[in-house]
């Protein structure tokens, strides 16, 4: 004697189609995985492996197979891994008979389930980030979104905030890893144009020897400009007899750093 079997997710919202990542975590959202049974027999435990996919834009991303095993409408366990895409897998339910006896019914297929992302508050952005530079790049390459429309990771050039590439699954779903990326990116673009005029007094010592650094303001300008093509100051002589150097703009037209000031005047202060 056996038992009809419907596994399904989420058993009080069984016909919802959408479940979405916290973006306040980020975390995943609560899933839970069960079985319903004919009147007469019960749900002694089940067992579940499920892995999430993603295979936008010519990603072919899967997780590790997440398992776990528990009573009856478990909440599914997804460790540390902040993730979207099809969930889909399989369930295996040991189940009582009318008779006190009981039987395992075999791994069956899960119902898929899409898993989506939702876009953070540019404030989150602004607080995480400490500083503005990094969040106008990302206004400039993406209006600030992670996600589209279609609550997918947002895609043009690359992915979400910065469209990067070369990113790892977790970075196009987890909003603090993408933005840890890209502030890693920004501070390396801004080291390598603090050296620029250093690298001008090494190469010719007897006619840099008296070029200064770029001050704050003329170093983020720099820093801007790296993000599109050319740099934003050249040096030229200034002083008596031209002994000395100052740094002045390449250029009498805007360049992408002007573009990013003009951006930055319009986002709120960093904390």
């Amino acid at each position: 004697m056996s038992s009809s079997l419907a596994i399904h997710t989420n058993l009080a919202d069984a016909l919802a189609a959408e479940a979405f990542i916290d973006p306040a975590g980020p975390t995943m959202p609560k899933i839970t995985l069960g079985a319903t049974l004919d009147p007469g027999f019960s749900v002694v435990s089940l067992k579940y492996e499920q892995t999430i996919t993603y295979r936008g834009h010519g990603r072919d991303d899967r997780s590790p197979v997440f398992s776990g095993s528990g009573p009856n409408n478990l909440v599914l366990d997804f460790q540390n891994h902040v993730l979207g895409g099809t969930l889909s897998g399989r369930a295996e339910v040991l189940i009582r008979r009318p008779n006190g006896s009981t039987y395992w019914s075999g791994w069956q297929t899960t119902p898929a389930r899409p898993i989506y992302g939702k876009n953070p508050e540019s404030s989150a952005l602004i607080e995480q980030a400490g500083s503005l530079p990094p969040i106008v790049i990302a206004k400039l390459r993406s209006d600030l979104q992670m996600f589209g429309a279609d609550h997918l990771p947002f895609h043009r050039d690359g992915f979400g905030l910065f469209q990067l590439t070369d990113l790892a699954p977790g970075e196009i779903w987890h909003w603090r890893t993408h933005l840890a990326v890209g502030l890693t990116e920004h501070a390396r673009r801004s080291a390598e144009a603090a050296a620029y005029p250093d690298s001008l007094r090494q190469s010719d010592p007897a006619t840099y020897r008296r070029l200064p650094d770029y001050n704050a303001a003329e170093l983020k300008l720099e820093t801007y400009q790296s993000y599109d093509t050319g740099r934003y100051w050249q040096p030229r002589r200034s002083g008596l007899f031209g002994r000395n150097w100052r740094w002045v703009k390449t250029s009498p037209d805007t360049l992408f750093a002007d573009r990013c000031l003009a951006t930055e005047r319009d986002l709120p202060d960093a904390p």
